[in-house]
């Protein structure tokens, strides 16, 4: 029985504990050689309870010693001298092998300092860390040597450097001194032996003083955390500076010369995100100032690739540029990208519907028809605006029958808005409102823009026509005549109906009809957009009479009044009785006459009016003022006569008159309306002269909301009728004639 005692001091504390070993000469197979060379080179030695190699220093001798096999109570094979003589180098031994002294064929012991070569990197692969750098030693150890294997310095070494005694490890024990942290990952711990501490297991620190002989320091872990700006990385290097430097480039979205459309009230503009960029700053303003007139959106810093703001009204280009920034190592900025000008676009939207009455009315700018139904525009169709700049933008029809326009912002403008109606089943659609297809006066954006629409061959419109007599209107520009009368087709297949303005008179005699005069301005025949001069008289569709004043006299009340004297007027509900030449009747005041009257062949009636005129037909008597052949009525009236909508005819091809005689006033003519939700107007039919010297207006509809088939009463026949009577010319009163020359050319 061999016995050692092995005594260890750590810290304050210290164990003793015997252990005893058994030498065996059988038994025990496997290497028998030290893992570790002595101080002085010596290749054998006995192990320890932590099969680690002792070599006591009074056994290992620079020559060969005789060695034997044992076995500890552990199993572990060891190899010990048995004398002053006879161990063999790079002796390899099996522990069942009797053989004593000079040792059979074995296992050599590991080389001396000096023999013996070190291995490649991955020589081995159970040093304990990454089998790319555990390295075979010269004596057959597997150890890790990352310093030669990673390139981060020099490689393992020997030493016979002496270490204090009572540290780690025994007086003159040899070890591996190895400049860079851990040859091995092997310690001895508890024991006088420290072999290679690996990094942060406590046992070796600075601590211990790199310069007292003892453990080398612990190995030094860099730390680099955060921004990566080159900053020390407290094991005396740096960290690397990837996160500095200026910001990478930057793409505008929009690009000069591109488009935003603005949501709601706002406009965004976006940016590619550029490389090391924490911010951006954005300077914007209208394209017309800059920055110094404009700040509000300059020098603004935006976390993000994207800036949203509130156009001014009326600015619908911008110029913009945005730098980046990066504050990771300090302030550092990009190069700016820009500046790029671009135009802020708005939506116009908006939808097509039907209009089987016509009863589409135009309101606060906008046509509208409650309970409408949405209709396709048609083949062909197209819609466009006219927007600020003068340019035209073409819009897209979507399906749904609503269409989308694009045009540079303008929420106080004036676009106009233009829709062309396609076709189908070979019959082209038209507008029944906005006339002409055309609205002017739409912002952008705006929504529910409506266009109401018809084919053509429904289509009617309210016209009115004179009979064997001339039609003056005496505006000197613009459209001062428009009668939109009916196509001929279907005009030729009604009863009286001759589809001009001035035609001939009842028993359609020829070269009966008159001629259509005005002051200066444009004639119009047609429904469709333009002036259109095309049926205005029966004598030759395209005869009429333009540029004829009346500028230098005018017959109106005043110039009647001095012709005359007076009786006064009262309104008895019958008809006044004639008086003689020179004599007429005066009323001063508003007057309304709603009781038939009939002036005999024998009468003369003349009623001065200093006010306004009215004449209704409570009773449904149609035939309110008649005058018989011979006779003659005449009303002058210093303000407006107003023919109210109760008085026509309800048979709306009917030509039986309801107003004779003549009827001038100073200020408007009209022939006033019920509108189509009271189920539309009867036919007005007036036999005479009727004079507005401040305009007439002629409002008889024959549409209905309830009735849409009433409409179609158009085709064949006009809302008003005013029939030429040539003999209350040949009865005039002596004192209304007064012979006047004037010599004008005319056209």
């Amino acid at each position: 029985m061999y016995v050692r005692t092995v005594v260890l001091f750590f810290g304050f504390f210290f164990f003793l504990f015997s252990v005893s070993f058994t030498r065996v000469q059988a038994a025990c197979t496997g290497t028998a050689s030290c893992d570790r060379n002595c101080t002085i080179g010596c290749p054998c030695g006995e192990y320890d309870i932590f099969g680690q190699c002792m070599c006591p220093e009074e056994q290992c001798q620079r020559h060969t010693f005789n060695c034997s096999l044992f076995e500890d109570e552990s199993g572990a094979c060891g190899l010990i001298p048995q004398g002053a003589q006879g161990c063999q180098k790079n002796l390899e031994t099996n522990c069942g092998n009797s053989s004593g002294g000079g040792g059979g064929g074995g296992s050599s012991p590991p080389p001396s300092s000096g023999g013996g070569t070190w291995g490649a990197c991955g020589s081995c692969s159970t040093c304990g860390f990454t089998a790319s750098q555990c390295v075979l030693d010269p004596y057959g150890n597997c150890v890790w040597d990352p310093g030669r294997c990673t390139g981060s310095g020099p490689g393992c070494n020997w030493s016979n450097e002496q270490e204090a005694a009572g540290t780690c490890r025994g007086t003159s024990t040899p070890y591996y001194e190895n400049p860079v942290p851990c040859c091995s990952p092997l310690i001895d711990k508890g024991t006088n032996h420290c072999h290679c501490p690996t990094c942060g297991d406590g046992y070796c620190t600075a601590a211990a003083g790199e310069n007292s002989n003892t453990c080398k320091p612990d190995c030094c872990v860099a730390s680099c955390t955060g921004a990566m700006c080159g900053q020390q990385n407290g094991c005396g290097g740096y960290c690397p500076s990837t996160d500095s430097g200026a910001p990478g480039s930057i793409t505008l979205n929009p690009s000069n010369g591109g488009t935003v459309t603005i949501s709601g009230s706002t406009a965004t503009v976006q940016w590619s995100a550029a490389t090391k960029a924490d911010s951006y700053i954005i300077d914007l303003y209208p394209s017309d100032s800059n920055c110094t007139a404009y700040p509000t959106h300059c020098n603004r810093t935006v976390v993000g690739t994207s800036y949203t703001f509130t156009p001014d009204s009326g600015k619908n280009q911008y110029t913009y540029s945005v730098r980046a920034v990066n504050t990771s190592c300090g302030y550092q900025t990009g190069a700016a990208s820009g500046p790029a000008t671009f135009t802020i676009m708005a939506e116009i939207t908006g939808a097509f519907f039907e209009d089987p009455g016509q009863a589409a009315e135009m309101s606060g700018g906008n046509c509208t028809l409650p309970g409408a139904t949405s209709t396709s525009p048609g083949t062909g169709a197209a819609i466009s605006a006219v927007g600020s700049t003068g340019s035209t933008y073409n819009g897209t029809i979507q399906p749904g029958n609503w269409f989308r326009i694009l045009v540079p912002y303008w929420p106080n403008g004036n676009n106009v808005v233009t829709h062309t109606p396609g076709s189908s089943g070979g019959v082209t659609f038209t507008c029944t409102c906005p006339e002409g297809c055309t609205y002017s006066g739409i912002a952008s954006p705006q929504a529910a823009v409506r266009f109401f629409i018809l084919p053509e061959d429904q289509i009617t419109d309210n016209w009115w026509q004179v009979w064997s007599g001339n039609a003056y209107a005496g505006a000197t520009s613009g459209t001062t005549a428009y009668s939109p009368t009916p196509d001929e087709a279907n005009c030729n297949s009604g009863t009286n109906c001759r589809p001009y303005i001035s035609a001939n008179d009842a028993d359609d005699t020829s070269l009966s009809a008159g001629l259509v005069i005005t002051g200066g301005g444009d004639i119009d025949s047609q429904r469709e957009t333009g002036n259109q001069a095309t049926f205005v008289s029966q004598q030759s569709p395209q005869l009429y009479v333009t540029g004829t004043s009346t500028s230098r006299f005018q017959e109106k009340y005043s110039y009647f009044y001095r012709k005359f004297t007076f009786e006064n007027f009262v309104d008895n509900g019958s008809t006044p009785a004639g008086l003689a030449n020179g004599q007429a009747y005066f009323y001063d005041g508003d007057l309304t006459l709603d009781d038939p009257w009939t002036v005999a062949a024998d009468q003369q009636v003349i009623i001065f009016v200093d006010g306004n005129l009215t004449f209704s037909d409570p009773t449904n008597a149609n035939q309110l003022m008649v005058v018989e052949d011979g006779g003659f009525l005449a009303f002058i009236v210093s303000g407006n006569i107003t023919i109210d909508e109760s008085l026509g005819n309800e048979t709306l091809d009917s030509a039986a008159t309801n107003l004779e005689g003549i009827y001038i006033a100073d200020g408007t003519m009209t022939v006033a309306s019920r509108g189509s939700a009271a189920g539309g107007d009867d036919r007005f039919v007036g036999a005479g002269s009727f004079i507005g010297w401040g305009g007439v207006a002629l409002e008889r509809d024959f549409s209905s909301d309830a009735d849409t088939s009433r409409l179609q009463e158009s085709k064949t026949n006009p809302s008003e009728l005013f029939i030429f009577r040539p003999d209350l010319v040949r009865n005039i009163p002596e004192a209304m004639t007064s012979p006047r020359y004037i010599w004008q050319e005319t056209n």
